[in-house]
C-alpha cells in the first residue's frame, strides 16, 4: 500500500519538517521543567547555543532527507509504499540520534553511567517520541488533503459528464493517471487502436482526419464510451458503429470497413465480438463470402 500522494509533493515534505521543528521546540520547552534527562535547553547562553546548533544540524538533515525522498520519487520512480516510508522514517530517527550523541561527546555531556548502547537506545526512544507525534498529525493532514483532492476530482468528473450530455454526446478521454486529455464529439470519433502502452485515437477535426496518442490501455479508455455508438470489435480496436461502411466476412476472417475521410480503413473483428457487432448494425452492411 502506498502512502498519501501528498508525500510526493516537495512543498508538503518541506512544510512537514518545519512543523516537526516547531513542535519539538515547544515540546522541549514544556518538557524541561519536568526533568529532561538530556543536556539541551535554554537555561543559559552556552546551553542555548548548543541546543540551537543541534536543531540546525538535526532538522537540516531532515530537510535534506525529505528532499532526497522527493527526487527519489520523481527522478528514480521510487514507489513510496508504507514499508519504504516506515523504514525511511526509522532511519531518520537513527541518524538524528547519532547527531545528538556525537554532539554530546563533543561538549563532554555524555552520562558516565550509561554504556554506548544504552545511550543509543535512550536517545533513539526520545527522538522517536518527539518525532512520532507530529508525524501522526502530518500523516492525518496528508490523508485529509488526498480525500479533498479525490472529492474534487469526482465532482469535476460529474460536472464534465453533465456538460457532455448538455453539449450533445461529447466524450471525455483520460490517460492512465486520470488526467483529462481529449474532449471530442462522438460523431467525430472513427476508431481507436491499441499501440503498446498507448491508444491511438482517430477522429475528425475540421474535416481532416487527426490522430492523438493517449497513454492508457484500451480497457481503461473503453469505459468512456459507455452508452455510445463506439464499441470494441477486437482486443486492440474500438470502432464507431455510425461510420461502418460494411462488415465483410470471408474465409473465416471478419473485417470492418470504415468510411474514413477520403479513404476506407479496414479494422479486424475478433470471433468473440463478431455476433455482437452484427446485431448492432444494419443487415445490408453485412457481406458474407
Amino acid at each position: 500500500m502506498e502512502v498519501p500522494s501528498q508525500f510526493s509533493k516537495k512543498s508538503f515534505l518541506w512544510l512537514s519538517v518545519l512543523f516537526e521543528a516547531v513542535f519539538s521546540i515547544i515540546f522541549l520547552i514544556l518538557y524541561s521543567p519536568f526533568g529532561s534527562p538530556f543536556w539541551f535547553g535554554f537555561n543559559n547562553l552556552s546551553q542555548g547555543t548548543w541546543t540551537v546548533v543541534f536543531f540546525l544540524l538535526a532538522y537540516g538533515y531532515l530537510f535534506l532527507s525529505r528532499t532526497l525522498m522527493y527526487y527519489a520519487q520523481k527522478r528514480f520512480s521510487l514507489r513510496l509504499t508504507s514499508i519504504v516510508f516506515v523504514i525511511w522514517f526509522l532511519v531518520d530517527i537513527l541518524s538524528v540520534s547519532f547527531i545528538y550523541m556525537a554532539q554530546t561527546n563533543i561538549i563532554g555531556q555524555r552520562p558516565s553511567y550509561l554504556t554506548l548502547s544504552e545511550e543509543l537506545i535512550r536517545t533513539y526512544g526520545y527522538v522517536g517520541l518527539v518525532r512520532f507525534i507530529p508525524f501522526l498529525l502530518t500523516f492525518e493532514r496528508a490523508l485529509a488533503l488526498d480525500y479533498r483532492d479525490l472529492s474534487r476530482k469526482k465532482a469535476e468528473e460529474i460536472l464534465a459528464t453533465e456538460a457532455s450530455i448538455i453539449e450533445g454526446q461529447m466524450v471525455n478521454l483520460y490517460d492512465h493517471a486520470g488526467s483529462l486529455k481529449v474532449t471530442a464529439a462522438q460523431k467525430d470519433i472513427y476508431y481507436l487502436e491499441s499501440q503498446d502502452n498507448y491508444v491511438c485515437l482517430h477522429y475528425m477535426v475540421e474535416g481532416k482526419m487527426t490522430e492523438y496518442l493517449l497513454r492508457c490501455s484500451t480497457s481503461e479508455v473503453e469505459g468512456s464510451f459507455t452508452n455510445t455508438s463506439i464499441v470494441r470489435c477486437h482486443r486492440s480496436y474500438l470502432v464507431n458503429l455510425n461510420h461502418i461502411k460494411l462488415l465483410r466476412h470471408e474465409r473465416g476472417r471478419a473485417t470492418i470497413v470504415l468510411s474514413s475521410g477520403n479513404a476506407d480503413v479496414e479494422i479486424p473483428v475478433s470471433k468473440s465480438y463478431y455476433s455482437s457487432i452484427v446485431d448492432l448494425i444494419m443487415p445490408d452492411k453485412v457481406v458474407n463470402k
